[in-house]
Protein backbone atom coordinates (compact mmCIF):
# COMPACT_ATOMS: atom_id res chain seq x y z
CA UNK A 1 0.00 0.00 0.00
CA UNK A 2 1.10 3.35 -1.20
CA UNK A 3 1.72 6.40 0.80
CA UNK A 4 1.76 10.08 -0.53
CA UNK A 5 2.10 13.64 0.69
CA UNK A 6 0.16 14.97 3.68
CA UNK A 7 -1.78 16.68 1.38
CA UNK A 8 -2.87 13.82 -0.53
CA UNK A 9 -5.54 12.55 1.96
CA UNK A 10 -6.13 8.75 2.53
CA UNK A 11 -3.42 8.74 -0.58
CA UNK A 12 -6.21 8.86 -3.31
CA UNK A 13 -5.07 10.88 -5.85
CA UNK A 14 -2.54 10.90 -8.43
CA UNK A 15 0.87 11.75 -7.21
CA UNK A 16 4.59 11.25 -8.85
CA UNK A 17 7.91 11.45 -6.78
CA UNK A 18 10.78 11.81 -8.71
CA UNK A 19 13.78 9.13 -7.27
CA UNK A 20 16.27 9.30 -10.75
CA UNK A 21 19.02 10.90 -8.78
CA UNK A 22 18.88 8.22 -6.01
CA UNK A 23 18.40 5.74 -8.80
CA UNK A 24 21.38 7.34 -10.59
CA UNK A 25 23.35 6.82 -7.34
CA UNK A 26 22.79 3.35 -6.70
CA UNK A 27 23.68 1.90 -10.12
CA UNK A 28 26.57 3.99 -10.41
CA UNK A 29 27.96 2.64 -6.72
CA UNK A 30 27.32 -0.50 -7.66
CA UNK A 31 28.23 -1.01 -11.05
CA UNK A 32 31.52 0.00 -9.59
CA UNK A 33 31.72 -3.05 -7.35
CA UNK A 34 32.00 -5.38 -10.46
CA UNK A 35 34.95 -7.35 -10.39
CA UNK A 36 35.63 -10.35 -12.59
CA UNK A 37 38.34 -13.11 -12.37
CA UNK A 38 38.08 -15.19 -15.68
CA UNK A 39 41.10 -17.03 -18.00
CA UNK A 40 41.69 -14.95 -21.38
CA UNK A 41 43.34 -17.70 -21.60
CA UNK A 42 45.48 -16.61 -18.43
CA UNK A 43 43.75 -15.49 -15.46
CA UNK A 44 42.93 -11.54 -15.98
CA UNK A 45 41.29 -9.06 -13.78
CA UNK A 46 37.69 -7.44 -15.20
CA UNK A 47 36.43 -4.50 -13.91
CA UNK A 48 33.82 -1.92 -14.50
CA UNK A 49 36.26 1.79 -14.03
CA UNK A 50 33.65 4.21 -14.33
CA UNK A 51 30.26 4.93 -15.60
CA UNK A 52 30.14 7.89 -18.03
CA UNK A 53 26.28 8.53 -18.16
CA UNK A 54 23.16 7.54 -17.30
CA UNK A 55 20.38 8.49 -19.16
CA UNK A 56 16.49 7.91 -18.27
CA UNK A 57 14.54 8.35 -15.17
CA UNK A 58 12.77 7.42 -12.60
CA UNK A 59 9.52 7.93 -10.53
CA UNK A 60 7.16 6.58 -7.80
CA UNK A 61 3.68 7.45 -8.41
CA UNK A 62 0.37 6.74 -6.23
CA UNK A 63 -2.82 6.65 -7.47
CA UNK A 64 -5.68 4.83 -5.36
CA UNK A 65 -3.23 4.33 -2.46
CA UNK A 66 -1.66 2.09 -4.95
CA UNK A 67 2.11 2.60 -6.06
CA UNK A 68 3.33 2.27 -9.66
CA UNK A 69 7.50 2.26 -9.88
CA UNK A 70 8.53 3.35 -13.11
CA UNK A 71 11.79 3.47 -14.72
CA UNK A 72 13.89 3.66 -18.28
CA UNK A 73 17.64 4.13 -18.39
CA UNK A 74 20.04 3.40 -20.74
CA UNK A 75 24.00 3.23 -19.08
CA UNK A 76 27.65 4.41 -20.73
CA UNK A 77 30.03 2.34 -18.79
CA UNK A 78 34.22 1.91 -19.60
CA UNK A 79 36.04 -1.18 -18.44
CA UNK A 80 39.61 -2.48 -18.12
CA UNK A 81 41.00 -5.62 -18.25
CA UNK A 82 44.65 -6.85 -17.40
CA UNK A 83 46.45 -9.99 -17.14
CA UNK A 84 47.26 -11.27 -13.08
CA UNK A 85 50.33 -12.77 -14.25
CA UNK A 86 51.72 -10.71 -17.60
CA UNK A 87 51.57 -7.76 -18.99
CA UNK A 88 48.42 -8.07 -21.21
CA UNK A 89 45.95 -4.99 -20.37
CA UNK A 90 43.34 -3.70 -22.30
CA UNK A 91 40.21 -0.72 -22.16
CA UNK A 92 37.00 -0.51 -24.06
CA UNK A 93 33.71 0.49 -23.50
CA UNK A 94 30.75 -1.17 -22.52
CA UNK A 95 26.67 0.04 -22.63
CA UNK A 96 23.65 -1.02 -21.00
CA UNK A 97 20.73 -1.04 -23.66
CA UNK A 98 17.75 1.05 -22.53
CA UNK A 99 15.43 -1.22 -19.71
CA UNK A 100 13.02 -0.63 -17.64
CA UNK A 101 10.87 -1.98 -15.10
CA UNK A 102 9.26 -5.18 -16.30
CA UNK A 103 12.52 -6.68 -17.90
CA UNK A 104 14.29 -9.18 -16.54
CA UNK A 105 18.12 -10.61 -17.20
CA UNK A 106 17.41 -12.09 -20.49
CA UNK A 107 15.66 -8.81 -21.46
CA UNK A 108 18.43 -6.87 -20.88
CA UNK A 109 20.98 -6.24 -23.77
CA UNK A 110 24.76 -4.98 -23.58
CA UNK A 111 26.94 -3.72 -25.70
CA UNK A 112 30.99 -4.49 -25.80
CA UNK A 113 33.92 -2.89 -27.45
CA UNK A 114 37.34 -2.60 -27.26
CA UNK A 115 39.73 0.08 -27.86
CA UNK A 116 42.59 -2.52 -29.22
CA UNK A 117 42.35 -5.18 -31.49
CA UNK A 118 44.21 -8.84 -30.75
CA UNK A 119 43.31 -11.97 -29.58
CA UNK A 120 43.68 -10.83 -25.83
CA UNK A 121 41.09 -7.79 -26.47
CA UNK A 122 38.97 -10.15 -28.39
CA UNK A 123 39.34 -12.70 -25.42
CA UNK A 124 38.03 -10.68 -22.69
CA UNK A 125 35.25 -9.24 -24.52
CA UNK A 126 33.77 -12.78 -24.65
CA UNK A 127 34.30 -12.98 -21.08
CA UNK A 128 32.68 -9.55 -20.58
CA UNK A 129 29.30 -10.85 -22.56
CA UNK A 130 29.78 -14.52 -20.74
CA UNK A 131 30.91 -13.13 -17.01
CA UNK A 132 30.32 -9.60 -16.17
CA UNK A 133 26.49 -9.96 -17.81
CA UNK A 134 25.46 -11.98 -15.17
CA UNK A 135 26.96 -9.46 -12.24
CA UNK A 136 25.40 -6.74 -14.27
CA UNK A 137 21.97 -8.35 -14.49
CA UNK A 138 22.38 -8.90 -10.32
CA UNK A 139 23.17 -5.36 -9.91
CA UNK A 140 19.92 -3.93 -11.51
CA UNK A 141 18.13 -6.78 -10.17
CA UNK A 142 19.06 -5.37 -6.83
CA UNK A 143 17.96 -1.69 -8.12
CA UNK A 144 14.49 -3.26 -8.55
CA UNK A 145 13.98 -4.25 -5.07
CA UNK A 146 15.87 -0.71 -4.02
CA UNK A 147 12.75 0.83 -5.74
CA UNK A 148 10.28 -1.10 -4.12
CA UNK A 149 11.70 -0.43 -0.57
CA UNK A 150 12.37 2.90 -0.86
CA UNK A 151 9.64 3.74 1.20
CA UNK A 152 10.78 1.74 4.79
CA UNK A 153 9.06 1.57 7.38
CA UNK A 154 10.53 4.36 9.25
CA UNK A 155 9.74 6.72 6.98
CA UNK A 156 6.31 5.44 6.33
CA UNK A 157 5.64 5.36 10.34
CA UNK A 158 6.90 9.27 10.24
CA UNK A 159 4.40 10.12 7.89
CA UNK A 160 1.74 8.29 9.39
CA UNK A 161 2.53 9.70 12.92
CA UNK A 162 1.92 13.33 11.37
CA UNK A 163 -0.91 12.45 9.64
CA UNK A 164 -1.77 11.27 13.41
CA UNK A 165 -1.22 14.50 15.00
CA UNK A 166 -2.98 16.71 12.05
CA UNK A 167 -5.89 14.74 12.56
CA UNK A 168 -5.80 15.19 16.26
CA UNK A 169 -5.75 19.13 16.22
CA UNK A 170 -8.68 18.76 13.73
CA UNK A 171 -10.90 17.32 16.12
CA UNK A 172 -9.56 19.68 18.74
CA UNK A 173 -10.27 22.60 16.52
CA UNK A 174 -13.65 21.27 15.35
CA UNK A 175 -14.56 20.12 19.30
CA UNK A 176 -13.47 24.07 20.91
CA UNK A 177 -15.75 24.92 17.79
CA UNK A 178 -18.35 22.92 18.78
CA UNK A 179 -21.09 25.51 19.41
CA UNK A 180 -20.37 27.43 16.31
CA UNK A 181 -20.59 23.82 14.09
CA UNK A 182 -24.11 23.28 15.64
CA UNK A 183 -25.89 26.13 14.90
CA UNK A 184 -24.05 26.33 11.05
CA UNK A 185 -25.59 22.65 11.21
CA UNK A 186 -28.94 23.79 12.13
CA UNK A 187 -28.87 26.28 9.50
CA UNK A 188 -27.79 24.05 7.11
CA UNK A 189 -30.48 21.94 7.98
CA UNK A 190 -33.02 24.38 7.13
CA UNK A 191 -32.22 25.52 4.04
CA UNK A 192 -31.93 21.30 2.64
CA UNK A 193 -35.18 21.30 4.37
CA UNK A 194 -36.43 24.23 1.96
CA UNK A 195 -34.48 24.08 -1.27
CA UNK A 196 -35.93 20.06 -1.10
CA UNK A 197 -39.88 21.72 -0.66
CA UNK A 198 -38.60 24.20 -3.84
CA UNK A 199 -37.34 21.16 -6.04
CA UNK A 200 -40.91 19.36 -4.99
CA UNK A 201 -42.83 22.78 -6.76
CA UNK A 202 -40.13 22.08 -9.41
CA UNK A 203 -40.86 18.91 -10.27
CA UNK A 204 -44.47 19.32 -9.95
CA UNK A 205 -44.59 22.51 -12.23
CA UNK A 206 -41.52 20.87 -14.66
CA UNK A 207 -42.46 21.22 -18.50
CA UNK A 208 -40.15 19.78 -21.18
CA UNK A 209 -36.84 20.94 -21.16
CA UNK A 210 -34.87 21.36 -24.59
CA UNK A 211 -32.27 18.28 -24.66
CA UNK A 212 -30.52 20.01 -27.11
CA UNK A 213 -29.04 23.10 -25.23
CA UNK A 214 -25.58 22.48 -23.73
CA UNK A 215 -25.52 21.92 -20.18
CA UNK A 216 -28.95 20.61 -19.92
CA UNK A 217 -29.73 18.19 -17.44
CA UNK A 218 -32.83 16.12 -17.06
CA UNK A 219 -36.46 16.69 -16.84
CA UNK A 220 -36.59 17.27 -12.97
CA UNK A 221 -33.70 19.38 -13.06
CA UNK A 222 -34.85 22.86 -14.43
CA UNK A 223 -31.94 25.32 -15.80
CA UNK A 224 -29.88 22.34 -14.86
CA UNK A 225 -28.63 23.98 -11.43
CA UNK A 226 -28.71 21.50 -9.18
CA UNK A 227 -25.65 18.99 -9.65
CA UNK A 228 -26.17 15.79 -11.89
CA UNK A 229 -23.75 13.07 -12.96
CA UNK A 230 -24.49 11.18 -15.83
CA UNK A 231 -22.12 7.28 -16.38
CA UNK A 232 -20.48 7.41 -20.15
CA UNK A 233 -18.24 3.92 -19.17
CA UNK A 234 -19.96 2.43 -21.76
CA UNK A 235 -19.65 4.66 -24.90
CA UNK A 236 -15.71 5.18 -23.49
CA UNK A 237 -14.75 1.55 -23.22
CA UNK A 238 -15.98 1.13 -26.64
CA UNK A 239 -15.05 3.82 -28.34
CA UNK A 240 -11.11 3.13 -26.56
CA UNK A 241 -11.86 -0.20 -28.30
CA UNK A 242 -13.04 1.35 -31.76
CA UNK A 243 -10.49 3.93 -32.19
CA UNK A 244 -7.38 0.60 -30.20
CA UNK A 245 -9.00 -2.52 -30.57
CA UNK A 246 -7.83 -2.75 -34.57
CA UNK A 247 -4.83 -0.24 -34.34
CA UNK A 248 -2.37 -0.56 -37.50
CA UNK A 249 0.67 0.92 -38.11
CA UNK A 250 3.06 0.70 -40.88
CA UNK A 251 6.76 -0.36 -39.43
CA UNK A 252 10.33 -0.99 -41.39
CA UNK A 253 9.16 -4.46 -43.42
CA UNK A 254 6.08 -5.20 -41.94
CA UNK A 255 2.59 -3.68 -40.13
CA UNK A 256 2.09 -3.64 -36.37
CA UNK A 257 -1.53 -4.49 -35.64
CA UNK A 258 -3.35 -4.65 -32.41
CA UNK A 259 -4.15 -8.15 -31.12
CA UNK A 260 -6.17 -7.47 -28.22
CA UNK A 261 -7.02 -3.60 -26.02
CA UNK A 262 -7.65 -4.12 -22.20
CA UNK A 263 -9.11 -1.00 -20.81
CA UNK A 264 -9.81 -0.24 -17.22
CA UNK A 265 -11.54 2.92 -15.57
CA UNK A 266 -14.22 5.54 -15.80
CA UNK A 267 -16.11 8.46 -17.27
CA UNK A 268 -18.18 10.57 -17.09
CA UNK A 269 -20.79 14.00 -17.71
CA UNK A 270 -21.41 16.30 -14.79
CA UNK A 271 -23.71 19.47 -15.19
CA UNK A 272 -23.87 21.78 -12.33
CA UNK A 273 -25.42 25.60 -13.09
CA UNK A 274 -25.98 24.42 -16.57
CA UNK A 275 -21.86 23.90 -17.15
CA UNK A 276 -21.00 20.72 -17.77
CA UNK A 277 -17.64 18.74 -16.27
CA UNK A 278 -15.99 16.08 -18.37
CA UNK A 279 -13.81 13.57 -16.25
CA UNK A 280 -12.52 10.41 -17.28
CA UNK A 281 -9.86 8.13 -16.00
CA UNK A 282 -8.30 5.28 -17.50
CA UNK A 283 -5.00 2.51 -17.90
CA UNK A 284 -5.08 0.54 -20.96
CA UNK A 285 -2.90 -2.22 -22.18
CA UNK A 286 -2.95 -3.11 -26.02
CA UNK A 287 -0.86 -6.09 -26.83
CA UNK A 288 0.92 -6.15 -30.52
CA UNK A 289 1.81 -8.36 -33.13
CA UNK A 290 4.61 -7.70 -36.12
CA UNK A 291 5.34 -10.05 -39.04
CA UNK A 292 8.76 -8.92 -40.69
CA UNK A 293 8.81 -10.10 -44.03
CA UNK A 294 12.68 -10.12 -45.75
CA UNK A 295 12.27 -11.87 -49.35
CA UNK A 296 10.10 -14.51 -48.99
CA UNK A 297 11.41 -15.11 -44.87
CA UNK A 298 8.69 -14.03 -42.24
CA UNK A 299 9.54 -13.48 -38.32
CA UNK A 300 7.08 -12.47 -35.32
CA UNK A 301 8.13 -9.82 -33.20
CA UNK A 302 5.08 -9.49 -30.11
CA UNK A 303 4.99 -7.02 -27.19
CA UNK A 304 2.78 -4.83 -25.30
CA UNK A 305 2.09 -0.79 -25.40
CA UNK A 306 0.97 -0.20 -21.45
CA UNK A 307 -0.75 3.25 -20.52
CA UNK A 308 -0.62 3.96 -16.62
CA UNK A 309 -3.14 7.07 -17.21
CA UNK A 310 -5.31 8.97 -19.86
CA UNK A 311 -7.12 11.37 -18.19
CA UNK A 312 -8.91 14.31 -18.67
CA UNK A 313 -6.69 16.24 -15.96
CA UNK A 314 -3.45 15.22 -17.46
CA UNK A 315 -4.24 15.99 -20.95
CA UNK A 316 -6.18 19.30 -19.82
CA UNK A 317 -2.92 20.30 -18.17
CA UNK A 318 -0.72 20.02 -21.47
CA UNK A 319 0.92 16.74 -20.32
CA UNK A 320 1.80 14.19 -22.80
CA UNK A 321 0.43 10.31 -21.91
CA UNK A 322 3.12 8.45 -20.78
CA UNK A 323 3.27 4.87 -22.75
CA UNK A 324 5.63 1.62 -22.05
CA UNK A 325 6.94 -0.31 -24.47
CA UNK A 326 7.64 -4.27 -23.86
CA UNK A 327 9.10 -6.75 -26.29
CA UNK A 328 7.59 -10.24 -25.70
CA UNK A 329 9.37 -12.26 -28.45
CA UNK A 330 11.57 -11.54 -31.24
CA UNK A 331 14.42 -9.31 -29.28
CA UNK A 332 16.50 -9.69 -31.94
CA UNK A 333 14.46 -7.10 -34.35
CA UNK A 334 14.97 -4.88 -31.52
CA UNK A 335 17.05 -2.10 -33.09
CA UNK A 336 15.30 -2.22 -36.14
CA UNK A 337 11.93 -1.46 -34.71
CA UNK A 338 12.69 0.36 -31.46
CA UNK A 339 13.09 4.11 -32.63
CA UNK A 340 10.23 3.45 -35.39
CA UNK A 341 7.82 2.34 -32.51
CA UNK A 342 8.56 4.98 -29.62
CA UNK A 343 8.55 7.84 -32.16
CA UNK A 344 5.89 7.42 -34.90
CA UNK A 345 3.64 4.60 -33.40
CA UNK A 346 3.58 6.49 -29.95
CA UNK A 347 2.67 9.87 -32.49
CA UNK A 348 0.05 7.57 -33.56
CA UNK A 349 -1.23 6.34 -30.28
CA UNK A 350 -1.13 9.58 -28.54
CA UNK A 351 -3.41 11.49 -31.51
CA UNK A 352 -5.90 8.72 -31.31
CA UNK A 353 -6.31 9.47 -26.97
CA UNK A 354 -6.79 13.08 -28.09
CA UNK A 355 -9.53 12.57 -30.59
CA UNK A 356 -11.38 9.90 -27.80
CA UNK A 357 -11.08 13.41 -25.80
CA UNK A 358 -12.54 15.37 -28.30
CA UNK A 359 -15.68 13.39 -29.08
CA UNK A 360 -16.36 12.38 -25.48
CA UNK A 361 -16.28 16.10 -25.20
CA UNK A 362 -19.14 16.40 -27.97
CA UNK A 363 -21.50 13.86 -25.83
CA UNK A 364 -24.49 14.89 -23.62
CA UNK A 365 -25.44 17.83 -25.79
Amino acid sequence: EGVGSIWNKNSWHWEEKNYTEKSKNFLTENLLTISVDAFTPRASEIKISKVEEIKGSAVITIRKKKQLYIYDFEIDCKWEAHEKEGDKECTGSLKIREFHQDDEGEDIEIEVTADTTDDYSDEVRNQIKRTVKSHIDKVLDEYKSFMKQIYDEEVIKQDQLQRAKEEEEMKKAEQEKGHVKQAIFEEAKKKEIEMKERESAMKAAAVEIDASNKGTGSVWNPNSYFWEEKNWNKWSKEKLQELFGSFKHTVPCGTLEVTNAEINGEASISIRKGKKIYAFDFTMTLKWSITLKEGEDEQKVTGEFSFPEISNIALDDGEEVQINLEYKTGMEHRDKLHDHLRGAVFTALRKNIEKYSTEFKEQGS
